[in-house]
């Protein structure tokens, strides 16, 4: 096997020096050369099958093409974050973006090491990545401040910490807009006396949630306590099928559901089932949150987000705020309504 192709040779055999090469190669911000130029070098790697070296690249650019994704870790005795449909496909998105710029993304997790130590800024000083991607933050997450005041390159998906005066980069689903929507809609179906099933609290998501709830009762004149029994627990079908199950033994005049995500609905549908409850003729039921992917039987009514593509939207943000720090980024995805078979007028529970 032969000595690998040098940068020296392709700028030989494309008559230029090897700094020009190098700047085409790197695509240096800002250097501009004759499109005729450009292509006898593209030409010359394609013909030599030469590979810039990696390293080379990260000094010349002064970038370490790599981005972190940075999520709560997994647990052993509860629901890893790898089990959420959300993230999943947020992956994706952020994935095929961040392949298609030639940059790789790295795993971190938030134990309480990586807290303690600060390792979220050792990474940048490091230079071993140019930003981070961050998944779960809980409100009270005020570690994040430091890093955000120092302008290193990063954006909040999803959900984001609160943090008063911190110029956070952030992109997430309208959340406010799902839960006006959600209550909204069964409120104008006639329901008056609903269960509001929530999940993990602590988080933007369920704050968000929260204030459009507010907003759809007020334009009701509706009061929160008087039209509201609310449930929270865990975001899986265990939470649904314990609050349905309290509703039938103890909240007679409850006519209807609305549901933080897919599975805690799910977990409301099997407890109505099993006990011989139909939906919507007994009780109505709505689903606040949701990925394109969920399916059932009934199909619920929900709403829904498109998390690839806020995922190919966060990549390519961040990207942007690495290549040019004095970018802010803050971006509110829209919900669409899925129309489904689980919304009706309110019926006599009297059990």
């Amino acid at each position: 096997m032969g000595a690998p192709i040098n940068i020296r040779e392709v700028a030989r055999k494309a008559g230029v020096s090897a700094g020009t090469v190098s700047r085409i190669l790197n695509a240096t911000p800002g250097y501009r050369v004759a499109a005729a130029t450009r292509e006898k070098v593209l030409a010359a790697a394609r013909e030599l099958d030469y590979t810039p070296n990696v390293n080379a690249q990260r000094l010349f650019r002064n970038r370490a093409g790599i981005v972190a994704l940075v999520v709560p870790p997994p647990v052993k005795s509860e629901t890893s974050v790898f089990e959420d449909r959300h993230l999943c496909r947020i992956l994706g998105g952020i994935e095929e973006t961040l392949s298609a710029a030639g940059a790789r993304l790295m795993l971190v997790f938030t134990r309480p090491d990586f807290i303690r130590n600060r390792e979220y800024l050792k990474l940048f000083r490091s230079r071993q990545l140019d930003g981070l991607l961050i998944w779960g933050a809980a409100l009270n997450d005020d570690f994040w401040r430091e890093a955000i005041e120092k302008h290193y390159p990063h954006l909040f998906l999803s959900s984001k910490p609160d943090l008063p005066g911190a110029d956070a980069n952030f992109i997430h689903p309208d959340y406010e807009q799902a839960g006006r929507d959600a209550l909204r809609e069964l409120l104008a179906a006639g329901h008056r006396r609903i269960a509001f099933v929530n999940g993990v609290s602590g988080n933007s998501v369920c704050s968000d949630l929260s204030r459009g709830i507010d907003s759809a009762l007020a334009g009701f004149g509706l009061e929160r306590r008087a039209t509201l029994v609310e449930f929270g627990g865990t975001n899986d079908l265990a939470t649904g099928y314990r609050a349905a199950v309290e509703v039938l033994e103890s909240y007679p005049e409850i006519t209807a559901f609305a549901a933080l995500n897919h599975d805690i609905s799910l977990g409301i549908e099997e407890a109505l089932s099993e006990r011989g409850f139909r939906i919507p003729a007994d009780f109505s039921l709505i689903c606040c949150d949701s990925c394109s992917t969920e399916m059932s039987i009934p199909s619920i009514t929900r709403g829904c987000i498109d998390d690839w593509g806020i995922g190919g939207r966060a990549a390519a943000a961040l990207l942007e705020i690495v290549e040019k720090p004095e970018t802010h980024f803050r971006e509110t995805v829209p919900f669409r309504r899925i129309a489904g078979e689980t919304v009706g007028a309110p019926r006599d529970n009297s059990r």
